[in-house]
């Protein structure tokens, strides 16, 4: 295959049960910027050129997007990694919000916390930025 054939993610589609409420949290909490909303869907963006899509899509069945990691001990790993510069202010600020939050712990070549959206999805927080390798 041609090395330059697929190049990035384009979309990470996230099943929701309530579209306005999640789009709430991702906006109000985590910074991302409503690109378009129409029906059962809305897609999300944090405006940066080069990075993926957010599309939340509302539907009758969600089960909480995780998976047990047997090999790091880590029984809710989540499968979204967002990157914050300032790991501790994003903590103080989740907290301020009241949103319940691990504590920060040290993980591969940084720092992270672990988080649930509204549809006790698995999210992490981490100073590891992997786009710059």
């Amino acid at each position: 295959m041609d090395d330059k054939l697929i190049v990035k993610i384009a979309t990470i589609e996230i099943p929701v049960s309530d579209l306005d409420k999640s789009q709430e949290f991702y906006t109000e909490i985590l910074g991302l910027h409503t690109v378009e909303k129409k029906d059962h869907v809305c897609y999300l963006s944090f405006g940066e050129k080069g990075t993926a899509t957010i599309k939340l899509t509302e539907t009758d069945q969600v089960s909480p997007l995780y998976f047990s990691n047997s090999n790091e001990n880590i029984e809710h790993n989540p499968v979204i990694d967002f990157y914050t510069t300032d790991i501790h202010a994003c903590h103080h600020f989740f907290h301020d919000v009241s949103l319940s939050v691990t504590n920060i712990e040290e993980a591969d070549r940084g720092k992270a916390f672990y988080f649930q959206d509204p549809d006790e999805h698995w999210l992490s927080m981490s100073s590891t930025n992997h786009a710059n390798e």
